[in-house]
């Protein structure tokens, strides 16, 4: 019973998806996963059923096995907005103050944001999702505004070429999303 569940509430998520009435998977899922994650610790349920969305989504514009070339780049850039997120604002102010005094601000920047990496871009995913039709141009703004390192690793992935196949699609909302 508990599989036919969760297989339901996958199908239900991704035919909300695709007919656009799209509510907050967070929120319509949370008691599904509570009660998922007491009976399988192990299993995440609502981050898998996100990629079955974001699968279902690109299916006839991508091969199954380029799934990876859009979900992973988005999983990583994710993952770094999450990280930034606490420091972003002292990052920001950092920047301003040593543009303004000519200096290097790599440095002080890493030091502010307490890691090997930072963004200067005053975006982030939050405030991409609320531009829609402008949200290519603010995606390859945000990226831009990561370190040398961090872009460094989305031009491995291709991910500009990328961006520019999902948004010539129609699906760069919807996968950013």
């Amino acid at each position: 019973m508990a599989e036919w569940s969760k297989a339901h509430a996958w199908k239900v998520c991704i035919r909300q998806r695709i007919e656009g009435s799209n509510p907050s998977l967070s929120a319509k899922f949370q008691s599904f996963a509570e009660k998922d994650a007491q009976v399988r610790p192990h299993e995440p349920s609502i981050p898998f059923c996100l990629f079955l969305v974001v699968a279902d989504l690109l299916r006839g514009d991508y091969k199954q096995s380029d799934y990876g070339k859009i979900i992973l780049p988005f999983t990583v850039l994710r993952r770094l907005d999450c990280v930034l997120e606490s420091t972003k604002a002292a990052v920001l102010a950092e920047h301003q103050e040593k543009l303004k005094s000519g200096l290097n601000a790599d440095p002080f920047l890493l030091r502010k944001a307490v890691q090997s990496f930072f963004n200067i871009s005053p975006l982030d995913m939050k405030k991409l999702m609320g531009d829609q039709g402008h949200i290519k141009e603010n995606l390859f703004s945000y990226i831009q505004g990561f370190s040398e390192a961090v872009r460094d690793i989305f031009g491995r992935f291709e991910f500009y070429a990328q961006i520019d196949k999902l948004a010539k699609s129609g699906l760069l909302y919807q996968v950013t999303e």
